[in-house]
């Protein structure tokens, strides 16, 4: 995906960060003081939230609400709204849950509601923060997952945007519009990506960006908020969307998209071309056949992404035992890790209980790990997947007792050198083994991003590719 990019980029802006797109997630079960009370969830590493904060507690006090703040660290508040103890699921703050929570959520650019919406994707395993249980809403979710007519599909969604606006426990305000500032003597093409690209729908990969002629080393400052590593670099693991920023660049997917505008899917890990892509799928619309590329490395020079990785990056996500919040997704469309299968070294099988209409669009774009060093037989245990220091990024003193003791490895354009706490930034070098065209131009170009509040850089040499603009 650019994961969960892909199936479900929502920020998380707790308490307030704009007056755009922000959900309200009321959790109505609350003993009343006045009208009732409510506390809200406010993250400590950005200071201009807990100002507007204070707006909306001044704001809900002035209408007779009991209105509480509560500043805590960012990753406490994922942990405690998104991916709580499932004995907590569903309750009120002063019961250990949560009350309110300020949210940035999009369907993205393939609507699916079901795995935000469906009741079988309550939280911690899945992304029905809300808890919505609706049985219209259930019918109407699995019915566009299953039917494969675009006409008839979007009929389904317009359905369920009525159903929605009615009955779903959340406020949303659209917004269709962004700012976005860079400097065009840097970077030369930043009107087409970040046209093509734009949040929330899809953020463009460092790669997308080119360098302007006669500009060979630079930095490019990107202003984002929130802590990153937060919850670590495994993709499965992490709720974060900042963490997200760092791994992004680091991973490869089967598929990825092109663009947000015509909906092209790349080949990515996958064999073949947009035209003739290396996926198929059989008569009964279930049965999807997908052969890797081969010769591609991981960024630790190991040779070659197979069949095995494609496999074990699926089977673990559906594990219970790493805990990840999306589980419960992937389970019901793929239905169990007795349902991807290795037909040979460079081709997987994924036999589908029923027909998924975005299976290209939001399974394949998953990013796929290295059974080589993640191999949860004889390398790193399932259970100890989100301390090791592949995902905490850590030194190998953290996690000694591990067989692999080094950061997250990846197939992906730019590389994981380290974090620095003190400066709060992650390095990241540029990957001369990725498997597209790198042109010599922009290799010792410097690319930074800058994060309010706290600063968390990405410092990445800017090569300057073309291969995504076909």
């Amino acid at each position: 995906m650019n994961i969960p990019k892909k199936i479900r980029l929502y920020i998380l802006v707790l308490s307030l960060l704009t007056l755009t797109s922000i959900p309200l997630l009321p959790n109505l079960g609350h003993a009343q003081t006045t009208i009732f009370k409510i506390t809200l969830l406010v993250p400590s590493s950005n200071p201009a939230r807990q100002s507007w904060s204070l707006v909306v507690q001044s704001s809900l006090q002035a209408l007779g609400i009991d209105a509480e703040r509560q500043v805590l660290a960012f990753g406490t508040v994922l942990d405690r709204a998104f991916t709580p103890d499932p004995s907590l699921v569903g309750k009120t703050w002063d019961q250990g849950g949560y009350d309110a929570v300020f949210i940035g959520q999009t369907l993205s650019i393939d609507p699916d509601p079901f795995m935000f919406y469906h009741s079988s994707q309550f939280a911690p395993t899945g992304s029905n923060y809300e808890l919505w249980n609706n049985t219209l809403n259930d019918q109407l979710t699995s019915q566009i997952d299953t039917t494969l007519d675009d006409a008839a599909r979007i009929n389904l969604l317009k359905q369920w945007q009525v159903l929605a606006y009615d009955e779903q426990p959340a406020v949303t305000i659209l917004y269709t519009n962004e700012t976005v500032a860079w400097n065009p003597n840097i970077v030369s093409n930043g009107a087409q990506v970040f046209g093509a690209y734009h949040f929330p729908a899809d953020w463009p990969p460092i790669d997308q960006l080119t360098l302007a002629t006669g500009v060979t080393n630079a930095t490019i400052a990107l202003a984002q908020t929130g802590p990153a590593p937060d919850k670590g670099y495994i993709p499965y693991l992490s709720d974060s969307y900042y963490d997200s920023t760092v791994y992004a660049q680091l991973y490869s997917s089967l598929a990825q998209r092109n663009d947000t505008i015509f909906r092209t899917m790349l080949p990515q890990l996958a064999d073949g071309t947009v035209q003739s892509p290396g996926w198929s799928v059989a008569s009964d619309n279930k049965t999807w056949t997908v052969h890797i590329r081969p010769n591609i490395k991981w960024q630790d020079g190991i040779c070659c992404v197979n069949a095995t990785d494609v496999k074990m990056t699926f089977d673990a996500v559906q594990d219970s035992t790493i805990g990840s919040y999306l589980k419960s997704f992937y389970t019901v469309i793929i239905g169990g890790k007795n349902n991807v299968t290795i037909v040979d070294p460079l081709t997987v099988k994924f036999s589908l209980p029923k027909p998924y209409a975005y299976f290209v669009q939001n399974i394949l774009t998953s990013p796929i790990l290295p059974w080589h060093l993640l191999s949860p037989v004889w390398s790193i245990p399932y259970a100890s997947w989100k301390s090791s220091c592949f995902n905490t990024g850590q030194a190998a003193s953290s996690c000694s007792s591990l067989r692999y003791t080094g950061g997250p490895v990846g197939t992906g354009p730019y590389m994981w050198v380290g974090y620095n706490p003190t400066s709060q930034t992650n390095h990241l070098t540029r990957n001369d083994l990725y498997y597209f065209d790198f042109p010599v131009n922009g290799k010792t170009a410097l690319q930074t991003y800058y994060w309010s509040g706290q600063r968390i850089g990405l410092s990445v040499p800017l090569g300057n590719p073309a291969r995504l603009h076909h």
